[in-house]
């Protein structure tokens, strides 16, 4: 197998002129609820023979974390037609279906086993939580069907499947690097108290930073969970800032602007660092001078003045209505590898793209994408480097650059 690095992105200011348009859930195909189902699994293996590779997308459009999702559909638009509009992945149109799954595992698992069945897709990208991945990953493995994530990092997923892939870090790797550098090395803590989400993901990373804070000899004050149900957290709020730790350590996604603006309201001033959201521009729209002074760590951070990204930046919050934050950029990429290795497995002679194709060449496919070099290790998942970035002026600031701490 060639393996090749895709450099269309040095031209993305161009290839964004040229974006179509998104559709509201369909790029060229039907809803996949109404597709008919494949006879059998060796269907499913047919070579294309349409010139089209037809991604299925499932993500939650709905819910709490619906902005993801629709960022997801969002991004995925936008890479498509930037990949047509230059003549396609080694001149095989992409086109895309996409579906609501609203984080709940039982429907993404119903979207996911319809995409599977019905020969007409070849790859999946989604879902958004480590909860649904891990009950798809069955059913991609069963119906040997290529899935990636653009997100999800539960400890579960690497090696989950040969035909799963994630485009996140896992936070085996993730957290135990905020616990040291940005907890320990940047703010200096010697005492926390977590407030963390009730989930998988969010029990995963609690128990990672519980093991981490331990080796690193920060004493936790008070450890807090929640569901994600709660919009009210001043219970404690109230009972971690009594225990009067360095640091406050909120491990959540949605929820973070608000439990930020609960925080200030209740009048504590503690350091807050947020592990989950990255640097999300909504968190700052929504808590203004709130989050002032705000830590975090990310593995991208997306502004307009970068002009890296800002061509897609522009794109997508014309098309979203919101800003995108890394969660989108992270779809948007996970089109172009699907490309990258299609246009590797042409390079190599091959004359058939299937599903099994397309797996075996997203193993050695690289992408040298507007956030750095994508590729996928052994177990199919992406150790990203970090940044850490402080709110600053409204604004996210570099504190450390990526290898600050090589």
């Amino acid at each position: 197998m060639k393996k090749q690095t895709m450099k269309r992105v040095v031209a993305l200011a161009a290839a964004i002129s040229m974006v179509i348009g998104l559709t509201a859930c369909s790029n060229g195909g039907g809803d996949a609820k109404d597709t008919t189902k494949a006879a059998d699994n060796k269907e499913q293996q047919e070579s294309n023979t349409t010139g089209e590779i037809n991604i299925g997308v499932v993500g939650p459009m709905t819910g709490a974390n619906a902005e993801d999702g629709i960022g997801f559909k969002v991004a995925v638009g936008i890479a498509v037609d930037e990949i047509n509009a230059a003549g396609g992945a080694a001149g095989y149109k992409l086109t895309y279906d996409s579906n609501d799954s609203a984080s709940d595992a039982n429907q993404s698992a119903d979207i996911v086993r319809q995409y599977a069945e019905n020969d007409k897709y070849s790859v999946i990208i989604g879902d958004f939580t480590t909860s649904c991945c891990v009950v798809d990953a069955e059913i991609v493995d069963k119906y040997q069907i290529p899935m990636i994530t653009p997100t999800a990092s539960g400890s579960q997923l690497p090696g989950i499947s040969d035909w799963f892939f994630s485009m996140s870090h896992t936070q085996e790797y993730e957290s135990p690097w905020a616990a040291e550098h940005v907890t320990k090395d940047y703010l200096g803590a010697k005492s926390v108290g977590i407030m963390y989400l009730n989930t998988d993901w969010g029990t995963q990373v609690d128990g990672f930073l519980l093991k981490a804070y331990e080796e690193l000899g920060i004493e936790v004050l008070a450890n807090e969970s929640y569901l994600d149900t709660e919009t009210n957290f001043s219970s404690i709020v109230s009972k971690l800032s009594s225990e009067k730790p360095d640091v406050i350590v909120v491990v959540d996604q949605s929820n973070a602007a608000t439990i930020i603006n609960q925080i200030r309201s209740a009048g504590v001033e503690t350091q807050i660092q947020l592990l989950g959201p990255g640097a999300a521009v909504q968190i700052v729209d929504q808590t203004g001078d709130n989050s002032e002074g705000v830590v975090t760590n990310t593995a991208s951070l997306l502004t307009y003045d970068n002009e890296k990204v800002s061509g897609f930046m522009k794109t997508f919050y014309e098309q979203a209505g919101f800003d995108a934050a890394d969660h989108a950029i992270c779809a948007y990429n996970t089109v172009y590898m699907i490309a990258t290795a299609i246009e590797n497995a042409v390079a190599d002679g091959k004359t058939e793209i299937n599903r099994t194709v397309i797996k075996d060449y997203l193993e050695t496919a690289e992408f040298d994408s507007p956030i750095g070099l994508v590729k996928f290790n052994e177990l199919h998942g992406s150790n990203r480097d970090m940044l850490i970035v402080a709110v600053e002026n409204g604004e996210y600031v570099v504190k450390c650059d990526y290898g600050y701490f090589d």
